[in-house]
């Protein structure tokens, strides 16, 4: 994978977080320096690369992603979806066009705002702490929506291993309950662990 090529903006401090701006302009990248003037620190990545985008995510570790046109000749909602998922950033894209039927499908890919008609600087820095205070918000739903997921998957899967020992060794649901707690407290391990290692177990059985 190529290493990214990191330009950094003349706004430079070590005190304030990092802004990176996947652009090919120089002229935006002056923009996004203006507008972001003692706010962040701007580094700016030409290549458009999905991969250079990442690794320069990974060098970079920044706050915010933006994209400033031209927009990059490259599966943008696939590289915005990869960012969101694996990288857990808010991206906030910047389009030339006036056009924004692709609005609608960047930010079901994860863009927390997608701006048409390009940058103002002034704007910049209003647009981009609203889109991440909405980024926030939206994690802490799809946190908190996933974790009632695993707890649901936790609970059949506990339920599913009462089960066997009820139906194996004999016993009541509370005396099943009881063996796997306390099997779980002596290898101090997480029910839900435990009663996957029962069902494995029990998978190779004949």
């Amino acid at each position: 994978m190529e290493k990214a090529a990191l330009k950094l903006g003349p706004n430079s401090s070590q005190h304030l977080p990092t802004a990176l701006v996947v652009t090919s302009s120089d002229r935006s990248v002056r923009q996004v320096v203006e507008g972001l003037d003692g706010f962040a620190v701007v580094r700016s990545v030409d290549r458009h690369l999905p991969d250079t985008i990442y690794d320069a995510i990974q060098q970079t570790k920044p706050f915010v992603l933006m994209f400033a046109g031209p927009l990059p000749n490259i599966d943008l909602f696939g590289v915005l979806q990869h960012v969101t998922e694996t990288y857990r950033l808010p991206i906030v894209v910047f389009d030339d066009n006036t056009d924004s039927t692709q609005a609608k499908r960047a930010v079901r890919a994860g863009a927390s705002a997608y701006i048409v008609d390009g940058l103002a600087t002034s704007r910049i820095r209003p647009i981009v702490e609203v889109a991440i205070e909405r980024f926030k918000l939206t994690d802490t739903l799809h946190q908190e929506l996933q974790k009632s997921k695993d707890d649901l998957a936790a609970r059949k899967t506990i339920e599913r291993a009462k089960g066997l020992l009820m139906e194996r060794r004999g016993l009541s649901e509370q005396e099943a309950y009881d063996a796997l707690r306390k099997t779980a407290m002596g290898q101090g391990k997480p029910i839900r662990e435990v009663a996957d290692a029962i069902l494995s177990i029990s998978n190779l059985l004949p």
